[in-house]
């Protein structure tokens, strides 16, 4: 099976994990072509989505004007958004450009405008496809402390295909996208 072809299961693994009850504003960064973006679309959602590539974001706005969805993509760096409690629920899948960054302050960001986009009591959900590069590359604060709830908002990471053990992941980890 291709990856794109388990779109629909990640979808209801989203739905299920996070409560969604379909009237949520979802925010999709590092969104590519929008295949996420565009599934909750479908379902009803009110979706942003947002990456640097242009031609992602062509393809992923003509779809969703195509299929007349209620999905808006926008191409820009996920570093440099400026919404403010716009979101119910902020997406990072297939790890969203976090750890790929030039350092730990520019990694640091994408999380300081996931805080910001968030409302209040707004869920953010990352998907982390490799647990050892995960704890190697992303800022320690991140690796070390997979899981944040606060007053604000919630954040879990699901980490895939882990090959090495973050210390504070077992106890965290729910549910896992790859038993889909």
């Amino acid at each position: 099976m291709s990856w794109v072809e388990d779109t629909n299961r990640q979808v209801d693994f989203l739905i299920k994990q996070l409560h969604l009850k379909g009237t949520e504003k979802i925010l999709d960064l590092a969104c590519g072509f929008g295949r996420h973006s565009l599934e909750f679309a479908r379902r009803g959602y009110d979706v942003t989505g947002i990456d640097i590539t242009p031609a992602y974001i062509d393809y992923a706005n003509e779809q969703a004007k195509k299929e007349n969805l209620n999905a808006k993509f926008i191409c820009q760096d996920i570093r440099t958004i400026t919404f403010d409690k716009e979101f119910d629920v902020v997406l990072n899948m297939a790890d969203g450009a976090i750890g790929y960054l030039e350092d730990d302050g520019e990694n640091h960001k994408i999380f300081s405008v996931i805080a910001k986009a968030l409302k209040n009591g707004g869920k953010h959900f990352m998907d982390i496809m490799n647990g050892s590069y995960a704890q190697t590359h992303f800022p320690s604060s991140v690796a070390n402390c997979a899981f944040a709830s606060s007053k604000f908002f919630l954040s879990i990471v699901i980490v895939r295909y882990l090959s090495c053990s973050i210390p504070c992941l077992p106890s965290i980890i729910f549910s896992s996208m790859m038993s889909l």
